[in-house]
C-alpha cells in the first residue's frame, strides 16, 4: 500500500488526464487533490473503485507512463493514523 500513490499520479498526470480521472469517478480534481492529501479520508467505495479502475486503464493505454492507483493504495489514504 502507497499512501502517495494518488498523489505522485497527479504530479505525473497532464490536466486532461487529471480530469478525464474526476470525471470517470464523478468527483471534481480539486477532490482528488483533497483525497491525495489525506483531507478527504471518509470517500465512497463507489469513487474509489472507479478511481482504481480508470487508472488502470490509463496506465494500460499509456504504456506504463503513468502508475496505476489500487483500491489498497486508497486504502491506505484512509489508514493515515496507522
Amino acid at each position: 500500500m502507497d499512501r502517495e500513490k494518488l498523489g505522485r499520479w497527479l504530479r505525473e498526470a497532464t490536466p486532461e488526464e487529471r480530469q478525464e480521472l474526476a470525471d470517470a469517478a464523478d468527483i471534481s480534481v480539486g477532490y482528488l487533490y483533497q483525497m491525495a492529501g489525506g483531507h478527504r479520508d471518509n470517500f465512497r467505495l463507489r469513487t474509489a473503485f472507479r478511481i482504481a479502475k480508470k487508472s488502470y486503464q490509463m496506465h494500460i493505454r499509456k504504456g506504463s507512463s503513468l502508475p496505476y492507483v489500487t483500491l489498497d493504495d486508497l486504502y491506505a489514504i484512509t489508514n493515515n493514523k496507522g
